[in-house]
């Protein structure tokens, strides 16, 4: 075979075969031809229409864009008109709104009861003075507003002291300053504290004992105020320092009408030999060595609270009488370890509330206090008919199980029920559910009831409370109990001083009126850090019927 062909190069005739050949394919590359040129003439005819197409589609996008700007212009100018026409209607509702045709004493009374509900209450006053002309005017003028400042140390507190100062007037204030420093002292006359025309609460804070005694100096370089109750308080640990260092020779005499003192984690502290005659209330929280012969010199004194404190023995066991005496709480304060203790005699002592366990001393103490009408300690095993003969006018108790003394008082040697005054019974967190039912049949039904075992003359307690910890009271379960159901249960949360939260779950007896619970509770069982209830933390009521 041939690789190429031999007469490629030759010029030479075609046969007639090779011209037929020639010529049918010269023929299909002419159809060939024409079909590509109508092919390329359609394909210009769509071209074209497409590119007319397109120009048409851009102008009418640029009339569409055209008209979108216009309308978000139109849309843009009637939400302006809207929110001019919402702000009108928004004043006009304002100017016809009740609240503008309130007297000004309402508005100030309703900012006022504001004030008692807030938690910050130079806060709350800043907030109502910038609600409008009218409020800001009312709230300046209302100096209770102004009368309560909680603050820290700040740079240029003396302006914001010449602003808050003159709104106060001359309306009893409460001042509570807290985390002064040693430089801090010197500005108590910058804050102007000297300005105010009547302080009736002051409270100052420090985190250093000798920065705390500094205050204390300081205070008597101002010029007389009328204090009411006056609180110095060491944040934190207290410091190892001498007594010399400390609060010796307290002096009261510059704040002649001062009610209540406290003195909290200073350390050492004695009083001066004429202490104020006017101080009812005295808080001791934190004190090392302190000599009961002085604080008995407060010849007015009603109210002693002792948490955490030592105390050193008196040069004598004279003058350890007070007449005044009412209240008495110690928290963490072995008072009836020391020896002279015996020799204390309060007569006219109303409530006792100790978390020490008690000894003889103790015992001793309150026989022969019978007008004791709250007591709130630990009752020991078979000691319960001694307080009872003690006690027979007691008002108030806590007790803590087992019961069996209380409930079968009949095995416990005594001739008649336990403190047929008593009205207010509370139980200690630990109670059970067999127990708590014990305690309601035995003393809170009334005799008429088919499971009481209340015998005439006594009556049954108005309230029973249970102190729970915050964990536990929504699933207390003397709630549900048939018992329960048949009187009114409040469940009340409360908060601790040192922000441990408990509840405290009563049972009242009487159906037919339900009191508040809210005002005049007596003080609950105290354990080490926690003194006594200061607020109540309004969380829950729930009332079963």
């Amino acid at each position: 075979m041939f690789r190429h062909d031999p007469n490629e190069k030759k010029n030479r005739i075609p046969t007639e075969l090779e011209l037929e050949g020639l010529r049918a394919l010269a023929l299909s590359q002419s159809h060939i031809a024409n079909f590509l040129d109508g092919e390329v003439e359609k394909l210009q005819s769509s071209y074209k229409a497409l590119a007319d197409r397109l120009l048409q589609q851009q102008r009418e996008l640029e009339a569409t864009q055209s008209q979108l700007c216009a309308t978000k212009k139109l849309t843009d100018s009637l939400r302006n008109q809207r929110s001019a026409v919402k702000m009108q209607m928004d004043e006009l509702r304002g100017l016809m709104h009740p609240v503008r045709r309130l007297p000004v004493e309402l508005l100030r009374a309703i900012f006022e009861a504001a004030m008692d509900i807030a938690e910050s209450k130079l806060k709350m006053a800043v907030k109502l003075s910038h609600v409008c002309r009218q409020w800001r005017d009312i709230a300046l003028d209302a100096p209770r507003l102004w009368s309560q400042v909680s603050l820290r140390p700040f740079a240029n507190s003396d302006s914001f002291w010449a602003e808050i100062i003159p709104r106060m007037k001359t309306i009893p204030a409460t001042v509570h300053i807290e985390g002064i420093k040693e430089r801090h002292i010197p500005l108590l006359e910058t804050w102007r504290l000297s300005t105010i025309p009547n302080i009736e609460k002051l409270t100052l804070g420090s985190s250093h004992a000798l920065t705390a005694y500094s205050i204390y100096e300081s205070l008597f370089s101002l010029p007389y105020m009328p204090l009411k109750e006056l609180t110095i308080v060491m944040e934190g640990d207290v410091d190892v320092l001498g007594e010399e260092e400390l609060f010796q020779n307290v002096q009261m005499g510059h704040f002649p009408s001062l009610l209540k003192l406290a003195i909290k984690g200073i350390g050492f502290v004695s009083f001066g030999p004429a202490p104020s005659p006017t101080i009812t209330t005295l808080i001791l929280d934190g004190v090392d060595g302190l000599d009961m012969q002085q604080v008995l010199q407060f010849r007015q004194l009603e109210t002693l609270k002792l948490i955490r404190v030592i105390f050193c023995e008196p040069i004598s066991l004279e003058g350890l009488v007070s007449p005044t005496i009412r209240f008495l709480q110690l928290g963490a304060s072995p008072l009836f370890h020391e020896p002279w203790a015996a020799a204390l005699k309060f007569p006219e002592l109303h409530s006792l509330y100790t978390d020490d366990h008690p000894n003889d001393l103790f015992v001793a103490f309150v026989m022969s206090h019978p007008t004791i009408k709250e007591l709130d300690c630990v009752i020991n095993e078979g000691q319960l008919a001694v307080y009872a003969a003690a006690l027979p006018a007691l008002t108030s108790l806590y007790i803590a199980p087992p019961f069996d003394e209380f409930v079968d008082w009949m095995e416990a040697g005594m001739s008649s029920a336990p403190f047929p005054s008593l009205k207010v019974l509370i139980l200690a967190d630990e109670t059970t559910l067999e127990e708590f039912e014990e305690v309601v049949c035995a003393r809170c039904l009334p005799s008429d009831h088919p499971r009481s075992l209340i015998e005439p003359p006594i009556l049954p307690v108005e309230e029973l409370r249970i102190v729970l910890e915050s964990t536990a009271w929504e699933d207390a379960p003397w709630a549900e109990h048939e018992l329960a159901q048949s009187a009114s249960i409040e469940l009340i949360p409360y908060i601790l001083e040192d922000d441990l939260y408990c509840a405290v779950l009563c049972w009242r007896s009487s159906t037919g009126k339900l009191t508040p619970f809210l005002f005049g509770l007596p003080k609950l069982r105290y354990r080490s850090g926690c003194t006594h209830f200061s607020s109540i933390c309004a969380r829950r009521c729930t009332t079963f019927a």
